[in-house]
């Protein structure tokens, strides 16, 4: 079986599959020797059986960015305010960024980069 044939058989093989799908494994046989046309075939049926398993996880929501909106959210729990509220406090520990002050504190103060800069401007 040529390249070519091979090439045929695999596109049929994976009808339905996203492009860049289909071209990573159309680039991949060029690159790959088979002993026989069974061996092909195994090769063939493998991927084809890989692309049902991450259809059924698309499907199922669990695999985010094959071919859905990476970043979206699947439950409205993410949106929930507590959730969020959680999310920064985590991410400001990590980073080490002091929370912000709440509106009731005492007036804003700027900080001393900040009248660095200010003074600066003034000129």
């Amino acid at each position: 079986m040529t390249v070519a044939e091979q090439k045929a058989a695999l596109t049929e093989k994976l009808k339905g599959a996203p492009q860049k799908f289909i071209d990573y494994n159309l680039r991949s046989i060029e690159r790959m020797n088979f002993k026989d046309e069974d061996d092909f075939n195994g090769y063939a049926d493998e991927v084809a059986n890989d692309l049902q398993e991450l259809q059924q996880l698309q499907a199922n929501g669990k695999l985010k960015g094959f071919g859905g909106h990476p970043g979206r959210a699947s439950n409205s729990q993410a949106d929930d305010d507590s959730q969020k509220a959680k999310i920064n406090e985590i991410v400001r520990n990590m980073l080490r960024i002091p929370p912000k002050p709440n509106a009731t504190d005492s007036p804003k103060k700027l900080s001393k980069t900040k009248k660095m800069v200010k003074n600066i401007m003034k000129y």
